[in-house]
């Protein structure tokens, strides 16, 4: 994928792959096999709750705000960072977004080579996946070129149909526009799509747009948060997916 601010990049024609997942009422119908994959990033694909918890604590810190407990900041992981801060230290939106351009200056300094591993089975399954000639994009809270940053330095940049940041969208997760501007740019239905992530905001997000849904248990949400949301299919392990 180029090194621009552009979120898209041209899409290649999907082969089949996947075992279906059943809808239930008021969903897309049942999924035989995914045309696209559209993946979360921070605690899906990468191990990154040490880093964001270390970087908003010393955000915090710097500001001489009061520190919440590392679970409240690791509860709003999937939320723009923004209102991370909103709601995790109870400030109102000009603290957040200096609590923000603050934290953007740390996590530049924290987020060193091997800072963010990717969990097991991910660059494993990725590359079945495309080999297969699956559609494979991802829609993050995270900024376009923080996420970009990782998915070159994961490999997977060239595996990618579409990247879409919180600065790509006027609405971000739980919205459905990440979803919509990735269907858009490469002409898949929902009902062929699938949504994977940890938290309830991504399946949220897929819920809202009208596409298949698969949640994550290794990551920033628990099992219980992602059945109360509605997540279709939930795994333990990534590679389940395949």
């Amino acid at each position: 994928m180029a090194k621009d601010n552009t979120p898209f990049s041209p899409v290649t024609t999907p082969l089949s792959l996947g075992e279906g997942f059943g809808g239930e009422a008021g969903e897309p119908g049942e999924l035989v096999e995914p045309s696209l994959y559209i993946f979360d990033f921070d605690g899906t694909l990468g191990d990154s709750k040490h880093l964001i918890v270390k970087t908003m604590q010393d955000t915090c810190r710097e500001l001489n705000m009061d520190q919440p407990t590392e679970d409240a900041y690791a509860a709003t992981i999937g939320l723009p960072l923004e209102q991370c801060f909103a709601v995790a230290c109870h400030v109102d939106d000009a603290t957040a977004d200096r609590c923000a351009t603050v934290y953007r200056d740390i996590f530049q300094r924290n987020n060193r080579p091997g800072a963010v591993p990717p969990f097991p089975g991910v660059l494993d399954t990725l590359r079945t996946l495309h080999e297969h000639g699956r559609l494979i994009a991802l829609a993050s809270s995270r900024g376009h070129e923080s996420l970009q940053g990782f998915a070159q330095e994961y490999g997977i940049d060239d595996w990618l149909c579409a990247l879409v940041g919180a600065d790509d969208v006027t609405h971000a997760k739980p919205d459905a526009e990440p979803v919509n501007v990735i269907l858009q740019s490469t002409g898949c239905k929902p009902e062929d799509t699938l949504v994977v992530g940890d938290t309830r905001f991504d399946i949220l997000m897929g819920r809202n747009a009208g596409v298949h849904t698969c949640g994550v248990t290794y990551g920033n949400g628990s099992r219980e948060e992602l059945e109360e949301a509605g997540a279709e299919q939930i795994i333990d392990q990534f590679d389940k997916l395949i």
